[in-house]
């Protein structure tokens, strides 16, 4: 729904002016264009008995009729509404992006990649990606973070060896690379402050490879959720809130 509410609300706009984008136009729109519902079977669906929504009025069945057999994307639509930002923010976009833009628009609509963080105190990146491959995970490595792994598959690792053993840590690329770029070394004294579940404090240890100090530093209760990922990475770091 987020990600292209602008093309829903264009549709809608469209299909039924006088119809306001109210969430529940939003959602009829979705089902329809989506091609998951037809229009004519949406009534089901909006019965009103036990959890299921308030049936449709005139205003939404005819909607769901007019958008029926149609597709998200149209050739009509504005630049803005295929890239799901503001009209306003088109022509800064444009000026940073170029013929670039609705490829970099559309990549923020694809879900995102399960990066992992290979913990150096314990393993290299190749022992970690072996280790993996033993238990049917297969990974490549990060375009940017040399201590990176990047899933193939979405899958949990909460059952994983390699995870549970503290060889790996669920890391986006981008915040591996945050924590490459403090310059944290063997020996220094460093404060992460606003450090969250220490994600980034447990990246900076291996960095240090546990020698020196590390602060992880936090008002928020996340910080408690550090104590047993500090455990299985085997650092040295000091939660402290």
């Amino acid at each position: 729904m987020l990600r292209h509410r602008a093309a829903l609300d264009w549709w809608c706009a469209r299909a039924a002016p006088d119809l306001s984008p109210a969430p529940r136009a939003r959602v009829i729109a979705a089902l329809v264009l989506s091609g998951e519902v037809p229009g004519a079977e949406l009534g089901p669906l909006f019965s009103g008995t036990a959890y299921a929504p308030a049936p449709l009025d005139e205003a939404e069945a005819q909607l769901a009729r007019a958008l029926s057999g149609q597709a998200l994307d149209h050739p009509d639509q504005p630049r803005s509404v295929r890239g799901n930002y503001p009209d306003w923010l088109d022509p800064y976009l444009g000026r940073r992006f170029g013929e670039g833009l609705e490829a970099e628009l559309a990549s923020l609509n694809e879900q995102a990649a399960v990066d992992l963080r290979v913990n150096t105190l314990k393993a290299t990146r190749d022992a970690a990606r072996v280790a993996l491959v033993r238990e049917g995970i297969e990974t490549k490595p990060t375009p940017f973070s040399p201590v990176g792994l990047r899933l193939r598959d979405r899958r949990p690792l909460g059952a994983v060896r390699a995870y549970r053993d503290g060889l790996v840590e669920v890391q986006d690329e981008g915040a591996q690379i945050v924590s490459l770029l403090t310059g944290a070394r063997p020996g220094m004294a460093v404060a992460d402050y606003c450090a969250g579940a220490g994600g980034k404090a447990l990246a900076m240890a291996a960095r240090m490879e546990n020698r020196g100090r590390l602060l992880a530093l936090d008002v928020s209760p996340r910080i408690e959720r550090a104590a047993p990922r500090i455990e299985r990475a085997g650092a040295s770091v000091s939660p402290t809130r």
